[in-house]
C-alpha cells in the first residue's frame, strides 16, 4: 500500500488546467472491472477469464488481451495484459512481436521475465520499433497503431487514433456509442451470451463464466455519499467545471466507485476503487485538467 501511495503521489490536492492533448480515442478498464469504450459507453463486467480488449478488426495486425482474475473476495480485476503485433516488411510477413505484462509490472517476453526501472525502456522485438517504457507510475506499450498504459494493479488504457477499426471489449471507434455493446464477436449474438462474453478467449460456453453486463445493483444513496466524499475531500474535483465533469462521464465513475467501495472495504482492497478514481483523473487530464498532486 505504501509503495502504491508513493507512486500515485499522495500529497495535498492541486489541479492545473493545461491545453488538452490531441483527441485520440481512449478505452479505459478499471476497478472491478468497469469499461469505458473508445466512443464513451460505460459498462461493468465481472468476468474472470481472458478477453480480447481490443484488436485490429480489418487488417488483424495487432491484438490486446486482458486476463481478469480474482483479486479479493468477490472482486475481479486485471491480472495481466498480452500484446501481439504481426510484423511485415515490404508487404511480407516476417514475424510476430509478443509481450505480456503481469500485475506488479513483471514483463514476459519469449518466456523470459524481467522488469524496468523508472525511466527505463525495452524493445519488444528486434523486428520492430515497438517498445515498453516505465515512468515510475505507468508502464506504456507502444505498438505504433495502438498504445496501452497500465498501472500494474487494476487500471489500464488502450489508445488509438480516431477512425481506427477496432473491436473487443473496448468496442469499435466509429464515433457512435449507442452500438458499442452490439459489437459481438463474429457479428452475431449467441443465445444466452452477453456482448462481453463473446470476446472471451475460446468463445464457447463453459470456458469463461457467462455473465450479464451491469449485473451489480448500486443504491443511489451510496452514489450520493461517494459524491459528497469526493467533493469534500482534499482531492479538488470541485475545482473542475461542471460541464467538463459531465463530458467525461463523472456520474458513471461515481457509480463505479460506489460499487467498488462496497465490495472492496470488507477485505481492504482499497486499490480497486482507487483505480476507478485514477481512471477519472486520467479522463480529466485528457480534457486539460491535470491533477499534479493528489491526496
Amino acid at each position: 500500500k505504501q509503495w502504491y501511495q508513493r507512486r500515485v503521489a499522495i500529497t495535498a490536492g492541486v489541479v492545473k488546467q493545461t491545453p488538452a492533448p490531441p483527441a485520440n480515442k481512449v478505452c479505459s478498464i478499471f476497478g472491478d472491472p468497469h469499461i469505458k469504450t473508445f466512443d464513451g459507453h460505460f459498462y461493468s463486467f465481472q468476468g474472470e477469464c481472458t478477453y480480447v480488449l481490443a484488436m485490429d478488426c480489418t487488417g488483424y495486425s495487432w491484438f490486446i488481451y486482458g486476463r481478469f482474475s480474482n483479486c479479493g473476495d468477490d472482486v475481479t480485476c486485471i491480472e495481466a495484459l498480452t500484446f501481439m503485433k504481426f510484423i511485415y516488411i515490404d508487404g511480407a510477413y516476417v514475424g510476430t512481436a509478443t509481450a505480456e505484462i503481469k500485475r506488479g509490472f513483471g514483463i514476459n517476453i519469449d518466456g523470459v521475465v524481467s522488469g524496468l526501472y523508472e525511466g527505463g525502456s525495452m524493445s519488444i522485438s528486434e523486428l520492430t520499433t515497438s517498445e515498453i517504457t516505465f515512468d515510475g507510475v505507468l508502464m506504456t506499450v507502444d505498438l505504433g497503431d495502438v498504445q496501452v498504459e497500465w498501472d500494474g494493479l487494476a487500471f489500464a488504457r488502450v489508445i488509438v487514433a480516431p477512425g481506427t477499426p477496432s473491436c473487443g471489449l473496448c468496442a469499435d471507434s466509429n464515433g457512435d456509442a449507442t452500438n458499442d455493446v452490439d459489437n459481438y464477436r463474429f457479428g452475431v449474438r449467441p443465445s444466452g451470451l452477453s456482448f462481453a462474453d463473446t470476446w472471451g478467449i475460446g468463445y464457447r460456453r463453459g470456458l469463461c463464466e457467462v455473465l450479464a453486463l451491469d449485473n451489480i445493483p448500486v443504491e443511489e444513496d451510496l452514489v450520493e455519499e461517494v459524491t459528497t466524499w469526493l467533493i469534500e475531500s482534499p482531492v479538488p474535483f470541485s475545482l473542475v467545471p461542471d460541464d467538463v465533469l459531465v463530458r467525461v462521464g463523472w456520474w458513471y465513475y461515481l457509480r463505479g466507485v460506489a460499487i467498488d467501495k462496497v465490495k472492496a472495504e470488507p477485505t481492504f482492497r482499497w486499490y480497486v476503487y482507487c483505480s476507478t478514481l485514477r481512471a477519472l483523473v486520467a479522463a480529466l487530464a485528457d480534457q486539460g485538467y491535470k491533477f499534479e498532486r493528489w491526496d
